[in-house]
């Protein structure tokens, strides 16, 4: 019995000193070289109608243009009016249904000690809990979900100039979780989405990255 809680106290340890995640579902459509062949060409990140004057904005497509540049593509000003491509930067939370989960009670076992009189100098008294003991009962809990999402578009600069759309790259990153602050998880979203860029085309993958120390 004491080697099974010994081992069963170990492994909650180590599962509590395990690296938190985000996991998030990426999903690209694109008509981009492979990794290396667009370096040079440039970019502008332009804001929707919605998103003007944004600060939020501004510091998610700041994000997005460090991972674009890391590609080795060249960001420019969104007045120059000449980049390669324009990018669009589209990003939301919405609130998933509650999940009610449970968790089991488990029986217990008394001990204890004390003193009295002879024949009866010693007693016992008190509970414990055991693991090995039959589940008495559930409590049950409450968990809301948040879906967390970032979408990049990317057309090329000389149709939207022209007032045509000429889409070169779509991408979405989903992420769930019990947390819905959106700045907190979007860098973990962002990179998710860069992560292989630009990735297979048509197909979904699931990316998952540690959370930064104190994160």
């Amino acid at each position: 019995m004491f080697r099974f809680l010994c081992a069963l106290l170990l492994a909650a340890l180590v599962s509590a000193c395990g690296p938190r995640m985000v996991t998030s579902d990426v999903t690209r459509f694109h008509s981009l070289p492979a990794t290396g062949q667009a370096a040079g060409q440039t970019f502008t990140i332009l804001p929707r109608a919605n998103q003007v004057g944004s600060l939020e904005f501004q510091t998610y497509a700041d994000l997005v243009a460090g991972r674009l540049a890391a590609q080795g593509f060249r960001p420019m000003p969104p007045d120059a009016g000449t980049a390669d491509y324009v990018v669009f930067v589209d990003y939301g939370v919405a609130t998933g249904p509650v999940e009610v989960r449970s968790s089991p009670v488990y029986g217990s076992v008394g001990f204890g000690y004390g003193y009295g009189y002879w024949p009866h100098r010693f007693g016992f008294a008190g509970t414990m809990p055991f693991y090995h003991e039959p589940i008495v009962g559930y409590d049950t809990y409450s968990v809301t979900k948040y879906t967390r999402w970032v979408e990049i578009e990317m057309l090329r600069g000389l149709a939207y100039r022209d007032q045509k759309v000429d889409k070169v790259f779509e991408g979405r990153a989903v992420s769930e979780g019990a947390g819905r602050s959106l700045p907190a998880v979007m860098p973990y979203l962002v990179t998710a989405l860069f992560n292989n860029f630009p990735g297979p085309s048509g197909r979904t993958v699931e990316v998952s990255l540690p959370v930064a120390e104190g994160g």
